[in-house]
């Protein structure tokens, strides 16, 4: 199984509102991945790709998040 790695980047209006919703999206992948990853008999892989395009989703979803945070702490 794998993903389409293309998505969309959020471009917040209400940089705050939307930035938790941005990061509670990266943060409930992590948990998907990270779930994947202790099921039971092995992992193969398809899967491990799979892992890694819900990964990569993750990141590219918690940078703009990380970005705004960073910007309201300076």
């Amino acid at each position: 199984m794998t993903t389409n790695s293309t998505s969309a980047t959020i471009v917040p209006t209400k940089p705050m509102s939307r930035a938790i919703d941005q990061m509670d999206a990266g943060l409930d992948l992590l948990v998907t991945a990270r779930m994947a990853l202790l099921t039971d008999g092995g992992v193969g892989q398809e899967t491990i790709e799979a892992i890694g395009n819900t990964i990569e989703l993750a990141l590219k979803s918690l940078r703009p998040v990380r970005e705004i945070v960073n910007e309201r702490l300076l």
